[in-house]
């Protein structure tokens, strides 16, 4: 898949990749802008919403999953939002792109001296 749009608004390119991949959005009111994408090499589909991500980013949004949407909205609003909490070692294979998550991975095969002695530099007065 090629993308080519120029001097598009913004919220064109979005329903166009929302289009492509399957996916619902909700827009916020301050999601306005032109934006131009050229793509000179063929994009895999499960790489589309990737460079959707990426365009947001260059322009000063992004794409906050939200049950089953996203919600399109301004990058420094979503760095104030809940970041969603993920137990275990293995990525969440519902997890799409550089959606910000804290992991919790269990230790196996340290010992508390061990980590102790690495965690402790980090740890704040």
């Amino acid at each position: 898949m090629v993308l080519n749009f120029d001097n598009a608004d913004i919220e064109v390119v979005i329903h166009a990749v929302s289009e492509i991949v399957g996916f619902n959005y909700v827009l916020a009111p301050d999601v306005r802008g032109k934006v131009t994408v050229q793509t000179s090499a063929r994009i895999p589909q499960e790489q589309v919403f990737n460079v959707l991500l990426a365009i947001l980013e260059v322009h000063g949004f992004t794409a906050v999953k939200s049950d089953t949407l996203y919600k399109i909205i301004k990058l420094e609003g979503a760095r104030e939002r809940p970041v969603p909490t993920v137990v275990g070692a293995a990525p969440d294979p519902g997890r799409v792109g550089d959606e910000i998550i804290t992991q919790i991975v269990p230790i196996r095969f340290a010992s508390v001296a061990e980590l102790s002695g690495l965690l402790r530099p980090l740890m704040s007065a």
